[in-house]
């Protein structure tokens, strides 16, 4: 697996690897720097728009597995999501629907 990062201006553009691939913590890396300066709000600010990009990459494959019938897997991708981002309202809303 190999997440790109490219600084365009001030923040770094994510490329994510497809949804079947397991492993997208980049935000890792800004989780560390937060630690080591938390008043730095970049690195806030950034961890914060790296979780939504992972979690939305498992929103968005959960929605076409969904709508492909194979509710299992989806259900799976939308429990990804909210544990990578628990304010992703989308991600909630689909953990509480009926997966029947």
């Amino acid at each position: 697996m190999h997440i790109r990062a490219r600084a365009t201006s001030s923040w770094p553009t994510v490329r994510w690897p497809s949804p079947t691939r397991t492993g997208t913590r980049l935000w890792d890396a800004y989780e560390k720097a937060v630690a080591e300066d938390p008043t730095d709000v970049a690195y806030q600010i950034a961890i914060k728009r790296v979780r939504f990009q992972a979690a939305q990459m498992h929103v968005n494959a959960g929605g076409k597995l969904r709508t492909g019938g194979e509710l299992d897997k989806a259900l799976a991708e939308f429990q990804k999501a909210y544990a990578i981002d628990p304010s992703s309202d989308v991600a909630e809303q689909n953990l509480r629907r009926r997966w029947t």
